[in-house]
């Protein structure tokens, strides 16, 4: 509806994979509300789908439905998005966010939106971003974590629930390797595979047992993490030996539970990465196949239906 599979054709939806227009050289991808983004092999960053936030980073409020260049941005490594606003991580460890800015969530010092990627205050050695809602996260070069944006259900981290238009550290951690922000919570992967989540845990997202929001970090029951991805109200892991787990409410990649505030196991085997999305979950296995589980309402499991399943299903190749 609003663009953001990017094939430039009037589709609202497909229950199967289609290509981005003009994309042959993406080194990453991150999905956001109703857009989408990638960091290229050259250093820049493209987006599309709506606009209407600036969360395409062209200059402009419009939508489109093929990519468009990100201004102000060059040598970007990474690239993440968040609800209606985006961040690109750049080589030289600075991080350049744009779109909708009212809780904060770009980190400049400012409530002020922006069609334009402007820096980070005082970050100038992220080797990891996430975009979540509406707050942003990043590891730093000493493997400590900070976050910025909307902090009222305690997803910055750092023992309060306030705001913050700047970053500021989440408590606590001093080995993170990866960061990941969901809709109003957040987890760190040290390097040993331990996870650690903080902020809304209403619906078991903190992943300790406890079921309850926290406004400092948390540990999830198990290690051996090698990835790591957060959805809207869950979060998956995959592990070293290849296998998945998640926890929270939703997709969970197991026929039941449906909410659990400790990680649930699912069949998979192989896995290397993970991704979530809102109420579904992916994981890419070593063989190259995709597998997904979730909700499909709007073909985002990839298998050429519209039905949902609890359980991971394969996505058609692309």
């Amino acid at each position: 509806m609003n663009g953001q599979l990017g094939h430039g054709q009037p589709v609202m939806s497909s229950a199967s994979p289609v290509p981005v227009s003009g994309i042959v050289d993406a080194i990453g991808v991150d999905a956001g509300g109703a857009f989408a983004c990638s960091a290229h092999a050259g250093g820049g960053a493209r987006c599309w789908g709506l606009g209407t936030s600036g969360q395409l980073g062209q200059g402009s409020s419009d939508s489109s439905d093929e990519p468009v260049d990100v201004l102000n941005v060059a040598g970007a490594v990474q690239i993440t998005a968040g609800d209606t606003h985006a961040c690109a991580r750049l080589a030289t460890g600075a991080v350049r966010c744009w779109g909708y800015n009212f809780y904060g969530s770009l980190g400049d010092g400012t409530n002020t939106s922006t069609p334009l990627a402007v820096p980070v205050s005082g970050l100038s050695d992220a080797i990891d971003v996430a975009a979540g809602y509406r707050h942003t996260c990043a590891v730093r070069a000493n493997h400590t974590v900070v976050c910025w944006g909307a902090g009222s259900d305690g997803q910055l981290g750092n023992g309060g629930q306030s705001d913050s238009n700047v970053p500021v550290p989440v408590a606590g951690l001093s080995d993170a390797v990866q960061v990941a922000a969901g809709t109003d919570f957040s987890c760190a992967r040290s390097s040993d595979g331990a996870v650690r989540c903080w902020g809304k845990g209403d619906g078991g997202q903190l992943g300790n047992g406890a079921g309850a929001t926290s406004t400092s970090a948390v540990s999830v029951l198990g290690e051996g993490a090698a990835d790591l991805a957060l959805g809207w109200y869950h979060a998956c892991r995959a592990e070293m030996d290849g296998g998945v787990s998640c926890w929270g409410t939703g997709a969970l990649g197991v026929a039941s539970p449906t909410t659990s505030n400790t990680p649930v196991q699912t069949t998979l085997s192989g896995a290397l990465e993970v991704a979530a999305g809102d109420a579904f979950g992916c994981a890419l296995l070593q063989d190259g196949t995709a597998m997904c589980w979730g909700a499909n309402t709007s073909g985002q499991l990839g298998d050429g239906t519209f039905t949902s399943h609890p359980l991971p299903q394969a996505t058609l190749p692309f």
